[in-house]
Parts: C-alpha cells; structure tokens; sequence
C-alpha cells in the first residue's frame, strides 16, 4: 500500500495537487 493510499482524502487532494505543480515544473525543465 502507498503512502498516499492511508492517507485521509482531504490531505490526499493537497499531495496531488503539490504532485501536479511538481510535474509541471519537471516539464518545463525538460523542454
């Protein structure tokens, strides 16, 4: 089981929303 599976919804939306930023900024580096 993943971290992000035990945890509760609400803290689950922050960590995908700071994973989504995360990922943007990896794809603007990578251009």
């Amino acid at each position: 089981m993943s971290l992000e599976e035990r945890l509760p919804g609400s803290l689950q939306r922050r960590l995908t929303g700071l994973n989504d930023m995360t990922d943007l900024r990896l794809e603007e580096n990578r251009t």
